[in-house]
């Protein structure tokens, strides 16, 4: 049924499942629950607007570069998650757990809990750098965890050319604004996260963080006036508040 590359076949009862997902009306992203309780997640291709295309991209390019990294990464033993069909429009995959913004901001979350979850997933970009591969956007809805391991989603924006010290300090810039985005007053968990990156990233890393910030910095004006015209702007806002964190934190969290 499939014209995967670089996927692992589907094996029952994904298939029945899948085909059943596949002859529905297209949605982006929608879980698929299976008989025993757990579940898969099918994204498929958009049928874009050519004004959501050029914002977007093209989708097919994304999603096969989505592909790419999941097979790439799990081939070097990285926490990405479980790939398990794929095709030219479509790609399923094992659900990996809670996504970390969720952690984050839900009351029924036990700090402890938080606070392993977010180590982890530091632990985890700190490997990823390490072994010379980038993720592109590991936000805070990219990272999941299941209460033992945190796994990477989302690799459209994983690029094979992005193996240097300012790949990794742009990932690191990403998740240090996402995290802000989500709760500026996360420190504590941004700290766990960014103390075991880096006793697992190569070296230089923060060094490379604190000169992407200055790059980043020379920006901040621009978004400090776009602020005016979207004044609720999550992402605009949480900017200055990830610069700060990185030039207050000159040495290492």
């Amino acid at each position: 049924m499939s014209q995967a590359d670089a996927a692992t076949p589907a094996a029952d009862p994904f298939v029945e499942v899948i085909a059943n997902a596949l002859r529905e009306p297209p949605v982006r992203i929608r879980p698929l629950p299976l008989p025993d309780g757990d579940q898969l997640w099918l994204k498929r291709v958009e049928d874009l607007t050519h004004r959501a295309w050029q914002r977007k991209g093209d989708m097919r390019r994304l999603l096969r570069r989505e592909r790419e990294g999941y097979a790439r990464m799990a081939e070097a033993g990285l926490p990405v998650v479980a790939m398990v069909d794929g095709h030219t429009d479509w790609l399923v995959t094992r659900d990996a757990g809670a996504n970390l913004r969720h952690l984050l901001r839900s009351s029924d979350v036990r700090s402890r809990e938080r606070t392993a979850a977010f180590a982890a997933a530091g632990e985890a970009l700190g490997k990823v750098h390490r072994a010379g591969f980038t993720h592109g956007r590991p936000t805070m809805r990219a990272i999941c965890w299941d209460g033992e391991c945190a796994r990477f989603i989302s690799l459209a924006r994983y690029a094979e050319r992005r193996r240097r010290n300012r790949h990794f300090a742009l990932d690191v810039m990403i998740f240090i604004h996402s995290c802000l985005c989500a709760d500026r007053s996360a420190h504590d968990v941004l700290g766990a996260a960014l103390g075991a990156y880096l006793t697992h990233a190569p070296e230089g890393t923060w060094p490379a963080v604190h000169r992407m910030a200055l790059l980043l910095s020379m920006v901040a004006p621009a978004a400090t006036a776009l602020r005016l015209a979207r004044p609720g702007s999550r992402e605009l806002s949480a900017l200055p508040l990830a610069l700060a964190y990185v030039t207050e934190h000159q040495r290492q969290p």
